[in-house]
């Protein structure tokens, strides 16, 4: 196992065949790609989040910043995000079943869509845009703390 705890400053971590522990980890960006294992975070803070797996489950709790990115990806694999908010957020997901824990739009291509938080153009350049997808996994997304 690969353990990554209290990082404060950008993470990049790969492996081929092992599991990813991400632990209280702060910084501009955090990637983390794993080809066989999964991937486990808690106390995730960055502006941009990149997390993916080719054969492996991905668990991550983390915190939505201001114009943050946040992608979430699986081949072969489901993927389970908890997610403090400090704004809108917009989330785009795709997988087997899709669980977005609010209402969501069914677009045509098989992607969920869900939106959170204000929706005028203002607001719309502050918000966190969420993009989960698993081929072959299901996704369950939830909001475990929030402010408008």
């Amino acid at each position: 196992m690969t353990r990554l705890a209290q990082v404060f400053g950008s993470v990049d971590a790969q492996t081929l065949s092992s599991d990813v522990d991400l632990d209280t980890i702060g910084g501009e960006r955090v990637v983390a790609s794993v080809h066989h294992g999964r991937i486990d975070g808690r106390r995730v803070r960055a502006r941009n989040i990149e997390l993916t797996t080719t054969d492996g489950r991905i668990v991550l709790e983390a915190e939505a910043a201001l114009r943050g990115h946040l992608v979430v990806s699986s081949f072969r694999g489901d993927i389970d995000v908890q997610l403090r908010r400090h704004g809108a957020i917009l989330v785009r997901a795709h997988g087997n079943k899709v669980e977005l824990g609010m209402a969501s739009h069914a677009q045509p291509n098989g992607w969920f869509e869900a939106a959170i938080g204000a929706a005028d153009p203002v607001a719309l350049v502050e918000t966190a845009l969420i993009e989960l997808r698993s081929a072959q996994g299901n996704i369950k997304f939830a909001i475990i703390e929030g402010r408008p």
